[in-house]
């Protein structure tokens, strides 16, 4: 069986498994489960099978769709998941475009970044790792208030 329990993709499905294993990991820590991907359509052209990607999160299913293939579905969920959310670091709110250094030393912006297999905070450099601005979650799955769009 392949991912979210669908059959193996076909062999000729170029997959970013980079891309793919990145977005896993960033939407699981952003507290979403029940992840899912696959596709609408059986057609002999895996790009055109028209991806989904879903995951529960804070009790909503949240889904994105029409998508080229595994890797571009489950990134557009972690995008949706994150952009707009606010970090637990430095109590930013996550950005995926370009910020400018002013708007990220003030602590308004916190501008998040794919590199290879993570996707990586931008205040992680002014930041440490275990320092909260926002209270870790009591549970699993429970966020900072605010909604996907």
């Amino acid at each position: 069986m392949g991912i979210g329990g669908q059959a193996e993709p076909p062999p000729e499905l170029q997959l970013d498994q980079d891309a793919l294993l990145a977005a896993v990991d960033v939407i699981n820590r952003m507290g979403a489960t029940e992840f899912e991907v696959g596709h609408l359509d059986d057609t002999p052209r895996s790009e055109d099978a028209r991806w989904w990607a879903s995951a529960r999160w804070q009790g909503t299913r949240v889904a994105v769709e029409d998508h080229t293939g595994p890797d571009t579905a489950a990134e557009a969920l972690a995008r949706r998941l994150m952009n707009g959310g606010q970090c637990t670091h430095c109590a930013g709110t996550i950005t995926l475009g370009p910020t400018s250094r002013a708007q990220r030393r003030a602590g308004k912006l916190c501008a998040w970044t794919r590199q290879g297999l993570r996707w990586v905070r931008g205040c992680a450099d002014r930041v440490p790792e275990g320092q909260r601005a926002v209270p870790t979650p009591a549970r699993r799955g429970e966020l900072p208030r605010r909604h996907p769009r």
